[in-house]
């Protein structure tokens, strides 16, 4: 509530007997009520009796100058409030504005690298029908009409040919399964198929799900996944992993 001169002459009109009886109801009400209001009452009051009881002499040399210390401390009380709320916007935009860039910047992340370890996996000669040879194929299309929907068809023959005991490359099939995810905008689905994988055949796995934690944005899993490529010094993308990590860490300052 922003208390104004119009609160101070209402306060007056209360003491001097001039409000009507429904606001005066109204009046106690508030006094009940609101700490605030409260708390401009009694300074009031406590203005009117301190002068009250100077004699006639101190008071005339007096009330002005108690009367102007009353109102700045009221003034100052005013801008003390305002500052805060003004404090607390800035704030919540820097909150709101750091958040938005943590966001971006992981985004950007997946973005820049997604694509080039991707293509690590996609063989130059595509003669066979197996997975990688089967994605590598509708890959090479990305640029085209109806890429999104070739990747949902073979989808769909990759779940067919999972059914099959005989399937010797199922972690392979996976692997390319959440590429397709990836490429169809589904990182939830992607997580699905790369955490599937069992052999370490697959070295990739890790590292994926790594990246696809950045797609969904969760830095905290993300973090966790890259240490533990980090710790490997063996590891095929430890080099990666750490350069990851370095990234990820100064996001969270």
């Amino acid at each position: 509530m922003d208390y104004t001169e119009q609160t101070d002459r209402r306060i007056e009109s209360y003491f001097n007997g001039s409000l009507i009886a429904k606001d005066r109801e109204a009046f106690n009400l508030q006094y009940k009520t609101d700490i605030q209001f409260k708390e401009e009452v009694d300074a009031f009051l406590k203005t009117k009796n301190t002068i009250l009881s100077y004699n006639k002499l101190e008071r005339l040399n007096k009330i002005d100058t108690y009367y102007e210390d009353y109102l700045k401390k009221r003034r100052q009380r005013r801008v003390y409030i305002l500052l805060g709320t003004i404090a607390a916007s800035v704030l919540i935009l820097l909150a709101f504005s750091l958040s938005t860039q943590s966001t971006q910047s992981m985004e950007g992340m997946y973005a820049t690298v997604i694509h080039i370890h991707m293509e690590e996996y996609i063989p130059a000669n595509v003669r066979s029908s197996n997975p990688a040879h089967r994605f590598a194929r509708l890959y090479r299309q990305k640029d085209k009409e109806g890429y999104k929907d070739s990747l949902a068809h073979a989808l769909t023959d990759y779940q067919e040919a999972l059914k099959q005991s005989s399937i010797k490359n199922k972690d392979q099939t996976y692997l390319y399964m959440g590429f397709c995810e990836l490429e169809l905008g589904n990182p939830e689905k992607a997580l699905f198929y790369f955490e599937k994988i069992e052999q370490n055949v697959v070295i990739a796995k890790e590292w994926f799900i790594g990246l696809t934690y950045l797609k969904l944005q969760d830095k905290e899993k993300a973090i966790r996944q890259f240490e533990t490529i980090a710790s490997y010094k063996k590891h095929d993308y430890h080099d990666q992993a750490i350069d990851m990590l370095e990234k990820l860490r100064r996001l969270q300052h």
